[in-house]
């Protein structure tokens, strides 16, 4: 994964044994890529956040909780899973439009707007 300015790779020996040099891993739940590339952690994360709000449908849908108690499940069980570990994303354009669609698919879930 370490590489030199002029593009070789560099060898980590450790204990006399070389370590094997990978194209992403895993690193307290974020995937990290040998280019810096987030597009896969961030999918992963708003997967995560999807899987979450899929959880609430009975929240979603229940008539006697309001839709400001709503809201602020939404922001404590869904987006804190969602932006975990955001704190270290440089985005992109396109990463950006990954979590503008990922927020707008929970809003109208919320408040029931369909999507046509």
């Amino acid at each position: 994964m370490a590489c030199g300015n002029n593009g070789t790779s560099t060898r980590i020996n450790l204990s006399g044994e070389v370590l094997e040099e990978v194209e992403s891993f895993v690193y307290l739940g974020s995937i990290c890529t040998s280019d810096g590339n987030l597009t896969q952690d961030i999918r992963k994360k708003l997967a995560l956040g999807r899987s979450a709000m899929q959880s609430l449908s009975s929240v979603r849908k229940s008539k006697n909780i309001s839709t400001t108690t709503k809201g602020r499940l939404l922001k404590a069980l869904v987006w804190s899973i969602a932006i975990y570990g955001s704190e270290g994303w440089t985005l992109r354009s396109e990463e950006e439009k990954y979590i503008e669609a990922f927020e707008m698919w929970c809003y109208r879930r919320l408040l029931r707007i369909p999507r046509m």
